[in-house]
């Protein structure tokens, strides 16, 4: 069953499935109703419901991947790896896959706390010490060592429990009260 829905540019033919608020990623999979003409002639997509609201297509990347603060994790990994503390902008870019201008506005902050400095047009230069890039790996080293001490120190304080028990139990039983 086909019905009309209207849109600003006219009435489109939807199918079946099809509802408002779902862009198809995949246009073979409406291809009579995946494209509407436009003011401007080029085609617009048409909302899909075979695409549920809220996932992600496959090579659409998710918010968390795309964040500022994973790609400053990133980009401080590159320069902790590099020998001499310096990075190209355009090869990060390149390698973080990220536009230029994320890889400035990274940058622009790093310089004004005064942790990388420009060396020139398309290069920087650490200026902090190697061991601030690492912080986030020794932290999670850190971490791990608390929560093996933690477990370490439960099973002490078990076994102290076992011996005070045990110990108790020595000096109410009335075979050991003949020896004082």
């Amino acid at each position: 069953m086909l019905w009309l829905a209207g849109s600003s540019h006219g009435a489109s033919l939807l199918g079946p499935h099809q509802r408002e608020g779902t862009i198809c990623p995949l246009p073979s999979c409406c291809p009579a109703i995946a494209r509407e003409p436009s003011v401007a002639g080029v085609g617009a997509q048409r909302p899909c419901p075979a695409w549920p609201p809220g996932v992600k297509s496959p090579g659409e990347k998710s918010r968390y991947e795309t964040s500022l603060n994973l790609t400053t994790k990133r980009f401080l990994e590159l320069l902790s790896r590099s020998a001499d503390g310096v990075v190209d902008l355009n090869w990060a870019a390149e390698v973080l896959k990220v536009q230029k201008r994320r890889i400035y506005d990274i940058t622009n902050v790093l310089e004004g706390i005064q942790l990388i400095a420009k060396k020139s047009k398309n290069h920087i230069q650490w200026l902090g010490n190697h061991a601030t890039v690492g912080i986030g790996g020794r932290l999670e080293g850190l971490t791990q060592d608390l929560q093996q001490l933690q477990e370490s120190e439960q099973q002490l304080d078990h076994l102290l429990h076992i011996c005070s028990t045990q110990l108790r139990l020595l000096s109410e039983d009335a075979d050991s009260q003949r020896y004082p």
